[in-house]
């Protein structure tokens, strides 16, 4: 029997990189994954016009069997079956976009410090090369700009300054 899924519209990136990652465009969360429960959190009945994923570029997660649970709602608890629930709202969309967008960027950002820190001599852009054909990213879809501005904005990028000056900055 097939489980059941929920399309979400990503970067056409990062459905690459979940591809490459988990081996198809079907995520299978565990029942502690944040994913999962951002999922579960947003899940409703009816068919947003609004969440239709219709020739975008999207990924699938599957539906754990949940049965019911519980769920807290302006201060009453309500008992939910989430077989029933299989749609995702446009907020859960989103929120699950800015997740999977999230763990792309940390894994973007802490390869290229290690690459960096491993590989003294390694330049930037050969880091960044390294990324793009390591996860099999097609250059298309995310150019070297891309990237450097994501890693110019990175706390990693912070940090690297800080170990090659000898200080440290702290928060």
């Amino acid at each position: 029997m097939e489980r059941m899924t929920v399309s979400v519209a990503v970067h056409p990136t990062i459905r690459e990189f979940i591809i490459d990652t988990n081996g198809s465009d079907t995520i299978v969360p565990d029942k502690s994954d944040l994913l999962w429960k951002l999922v579960k959190a947003n899940l409703t009945t009816y068919k947003n016009d609004n969440t239709e994923n219709d020739g975008k570029s999207c990924i699938y997660i599957e539906l754990l069997q949940t049965g019911f649970h519980k769920s807290y709602n302006n201060g009453s608890m309500l008992y939910i079956d989430t077989m029933f629930h299989c749609y995702l709202t446009e907020s859960g969309q989103n929120q699950v976009a800015k997740e999977l967008r999230t763990r792309f960027k940390n894994t973007f950002h802490t390869f290229v410090m290690g690459a960096l820190i491993g590989n003294p001599g390694l330049q930037q852009k050969e880091a960044f090369i390294l990324f793009i054909d390591k996860f099999r990213l097609s250059e298309n879809c995310i150019t070297y700009e891309m990237l450097k501005k994501s890693w110019d904005r990175s706390l990693q990028k912070e940090i690297m300054k800080s170990k090659r000056t000898g200080c440290l900055i702290a928060f």
